[in-house]
């Protein structure tokens, strides 16, 4: 018998961040049951940095290095707040959004 299929998660590590990612990581269990996942958390520029955003690189300060771990073969997905999203600007490429909430 073969090991369950592992799905990797990578998003911020920020507790609401994480929250999220149990909830996603309870629905896949729902919809594949027996399948096995993980959680890489990753802390963003957005975490570490205490000035302006706006200087740094605004919501995408959130979402870049959890962006770039997906890119990088490290996850198989990634989970996002939205509110970190940014919207004036498109999706890596080679990622697509699912708006599930």
């Amino acid at each position: 018998m073969s090991a369950p299929e592992l799905i990797r998660i990578v998003s911020r590590s920020s507790p609401m961040a994480l929250a999220q990612v149990d909830r996603v990581r309870t629905e896949l269990a729902a919809l594949h049951p027996g399948i096995r996942t993980e959680v890489v958390p990753v802390t963003t520029s957005g975490d570490r940095w205490m000035g302006d955003l706006a200087k740094l690189d605004g919501k995408g300060a959130f979402t870049k290095e959890v962006d770039a771990a997906l890119l990088a073969g490290e996850a198989d997905l990634a989970v996002h707040c939205v509110k970190d999203v940014p919207v004036d600007r498109p999706l890596p490429a080679g990622t697509t959004s699912s708006d599930h909430h």
